[in-house]
């Protein structure tokens, strides 16, 4: 008797573009205030998810994405406290001010990707 193996389908990236995004940014601090967790209890949950995962990460363009065991530092700029996270949950009820800054964009792409393997992606409207 032979054993199939199912097949993981990969998590696919949004693009550069879609992330860099206010309403996606928007839609990010909304979900990630919804978690309820802690500021490093945040950083946790992404990990989990992020490292966890079986399947492959693809960007946008199918190319894989590399994830590597400090990405998650060099995402938050080796910024220990992850202060970003209780200042995201501030723009969740208001909205960003201004586009998100380049800068964010692996931080982006690492939530994009945990959300999507927690199968909760973030869906933007039409």
């Amino acid at each position: 008797m032979e054993v199939q193996i199912k097949s993981i389908e990969p998590v696919v990236l949004a693009s550069n573009e879609e992330l860099l995004t206010p309403e996606y940014f928007w839609a990010l601090a909304r979900k990630i205030d919804a978690l309820g967790l802690s500021r490093l209890g945040t950083t946790s949950w992404l990990d989990e998810r992020l490292f966890c995962w079986p399947g492959e990460i693809l960007n946008a363009d199918g190319t894989v994405f590399q994830l590597h065991e400090d990405i998650i530092d060099d995402a938050y700029g080796w910024e220990e406290s992850f202060s970003w996270n209780s200042n995201v949950k501030k723009i969740a009820d208001s909205g960003p001010k201004r586009r998100p800054n380049t800068r964010l964009l692996l931080r982006f792409q690492l939530w994009d990707a945990a959300f999507k393997i927690d199968a909760d992606p973030i869906i933007l409207p039409d």
